[in-house]
């Protein structure tokens, strides 16, 4: 015993003798060296000593020394010189020079060693202290921070900046915190890739997105931080950094919700980073902050742009009507494999489909066809379909109709002969209609109708044949059924040979017509100028018995009804129709809505009427000046017992307007 306690009790002793604790009492083991300094001791592990390598020594020595430092900074004469209590006391550039680095040596310590005195954000004494200069000294003398700051080593500089943005923003230096970004952004493109890794970890903090930062320096944050990124393609990118590019590039006043982005801890690569960010600048309509992050990919010699940036990129020029630009950006041969994508083709047929300049489309399709493209014949069907589409959304009739004309014969289809029909039936050529279905369709269709006065249409001289089309190869869709059905209406627009017309096609075993065409037959009864009561309350009455085949089936039949009903007055079978209909009451629009508001008002129910009211009110239907209208003809008594459809503020509003 005596010979394991004196040993150690010597070197204690000696340990206490030193002024300065360098390095610690050694535990366990008492060694007259550091190279003797072990790691495992063989009487604790049983295992042989092993001998520190120098990098072990090196961080020794290093965090013994810093806690010297920490353990005897308040008797500093460095830190005596600038306590609150001693007045007028500046510090200058050296002595500012020599905390930094000090802080910096402290804190990296901490980070990879245990050391004594812990390096505690909020308990130690010295971070207290520290903070307390910097905030004094970026109130006294901020021009010298900034000098200092911009003399700092890059290591150095990347451990400093967070401590003084905590330490500026705590204290509210706000002008000095955008001075401060503004030195670390320029000093991080002076640097070279390197050094730029270390400044980096500073772009991923959260502090950035929380100073109110001017335009310039947010777009200097999501250059440089791009920049960095399309050099460093394989580095991904964490979610913190993507956050602060979301807020940087766009404005809080759009109403997004800046809720920390998560990727369950993968880092994120750099296509789909522009991606995300090319699809909010596609919702929020942003057409300057994608050009910015298109401008900054071509900057950066990249090659084209991810395939869906892209994508998002041409919708939103689309959107915008921005032909210069996408015609701009087709022209370039790094794009061409991405033309073939239908939705590249919709975006740029949109603006020219607008204004119906059908021969742009031709020339644009022409130039994809012949350089671009060389697609297959199916896929130049799609984007002939595609461009008929378009102009029949903008009801470009007119334009569509000679659009097809201009197709090669080769190219035609059953999809496009429908979509012609379409806009031959918007601009009246019923003849041309019924002719083009009779030759080109299937089926004998006029015969099985058995109408004389169809069948002499049919076969007198054409007035058009369309080439490439076989006669009798193409089957009757439903979107030709209905063109057919309002052409017949048209056409014959007489009550008894429509009514006659239905009936045979629903006695039929397999009906030409749909559902659909069905009700424009019964339409077209009811709307002809010559037509009876006792006609067209049999018209309606053939389909009442049908309506259980289909619900919208039924409610297109019983929305016919009411209306059929309630021009007529007959407000016994309005009513019966009503409370047929109360049963699909979610299931029509506003129209059929005041349809059963003018009956019951007509019929003084006002009460009813309310009820009516009140269950429009919750459904999804929208209100609008009819609607207003009627509900202004009912007696305000009627609403008191339904205090929750009293005219609102907005209501009256309106009702003043009108």
């Amino acid at each position: 015993m005596r010979n394991c306690v004196s040993p150690l009790l010597f070197a204690w002793t000696k340990h206490l003798r030193l002024r300065e604790f360098k390095i610690p009492f050694p535990n366990r083991l008492v060694v007259r060296s550091l190279n003797q300094l072990s790691v495992h001791h063989e009487k604790v592990t049983g295992c042989r000593p092993r001998q520190a390598s120098s990098d072990e020594l090196h961080k020794y020595s290093k965090s013994a020394s810093n806690e010297a430092f920490l353990s005897s900074f308040a008797e500093n004469q460095l830190f005596h010189k600038c306590l609150p209590s001693s007045a007028g006391a500046v510090l200058s550039e050296n002595d500012l020079m020599y905390i930094i680095r000090k802080v910096s040596e402290v804190y990296a310590d901490n980070k990879t060693e245990k050391v004594t005195v812990p390096f505690d954000k909020h308990k130690n004494p010295f971070l207290i202290y520290v903070k307390k200069r910097f905030a004094e000294c970026f109130d006294k003398n901020p021009d010298l921070c900034l000098i200092v700051y911009s003399k700092l080593e890059v290591e150095t500089l990347a451990k400093i900046t967070p401590i003084w943005i905590n330490v500026a923003k705590k204290n509210k230096k706000e002008d000095f915190l955008v001075e401060l970004c503004l030195r670390f952004l320029e000093r991080f493109r002076s640097c070279n890739l390197t050094e730029q890794a270390i400044l980096y970890q500073n772009f991923r903090e959260n502090w950035w997105s929380n100073i109110k930062l001017p335009q310039n320096l947010k777009s200097l944050y999501v250059e440089l931080c791009l920049v960095y990124h399309f050099h460093n393609s394989h580095l991904g990118m964490d979610s913190s950094t993507v956050s602060n590019l979301k807020r940087f590039c766009f404005s809080e006043s759009l109403g997004h919700i800046f809720a920390p982005l998560r990727f369950q801890n993968q880092q994120l690569p750099l296509q789909h980073v522009y991606a995300f960010l090319f699809s909010i600048a596609y919702r929020d309509n942003q057409v300057d902050t994608a050009h910015f992050l298109y401008k900054q990919w071509s900057r950066a010699g990249m090659g084209p742009l991810p395939k869906d940036a892209f994508i998002k990129f041409v919708q939103l020029l689309s959107k915008n009507r921005n032909w210069v630009l996408m015609r701009d950006i087709v022209q370039l041969e790094e794009y061409n494999s991405y033309l073939l994508d239908h939705r590249i083709v919709s975006a740029f047929l949109k603006p020219l489909s607008e204004k119906g300049n059908y021969k742009d489309i031709l020339s644009l399709i022409s130039v994809w066809q012949h350089s671009v493209w060389r697609p297959s014949l199916a896929y130049l069907q799609v984007v002939y379909s595609f461009s008929m589409r378009a102009l029949l959304v903008n009801r470009q009739y007119s334009s569509a109709f000679a659009f097809f004309w201009k197709i090669d014969p080769y190219i035609r289809n059953e999809r496009l002969v429908s979509q012609m029909l379409q806009a031959a039936s918007q601009l009246h050529y019923h003849d041309l209609i019924l002719y083009v279905i009779n030759t080109y369709y299937s089926g004998n269709i006029m015969k099985n109708l058995g109408n004389k006065d169809l069948i002499c249409i049919t076969q007198s001289s054409p007035p058009c044949n369309i080439s490439g089309i076989k006669p009798g190869s193409l089957k009757l869709s439903p979107t030709t059924n209905t063109v057919l059905a309002k052409s017949i209406c048209y056409w014959l627009n007489d009550a008894m040979a429509l009514l006659f017309l239905l009936e045979n096609q629903l006695n039929c075993k397999h009906s030409l017509f749909q559902r659909k065409s069905l009700i424009i037959l019964l339409n077209g009864i009811l709307n002809c100028p010559h037509s009876s009561y006792d006609l067209q309350f049999r018209a309606v009455s053939l389909l009442t018995g049908r309506i259980r085949l289909n619900v919208d089936f039924e409610v297109s039949v019983l929305a016919s009804q009411l209306v059929f009903f309630v021009k007529h007055r007959d407000f016994k079978r309005t009513l019966i129709t009503m409370k047929a209909i109360s049963k699909l009451q979610k299931n029509f629009d506003v129209r059929i809505w005041n349809y059963w508001l003018v009956a019951l008002i007509q019929q003084k129910l006002y009460s009813r009427a309310v009820k009516v009211y009140s269950k429009l009110i919750c459904s999804s239907a929208v209100r609008n000046d009819t609607t207003r209208s009627l509900i202004r003809l009912i007696p305000k008594s009627y609403f008191k017992s339904y205090p929750l459809l009293k005219e609102s503020e907005t209501e009256k509003k309106t009702n003043s307007a009108l």
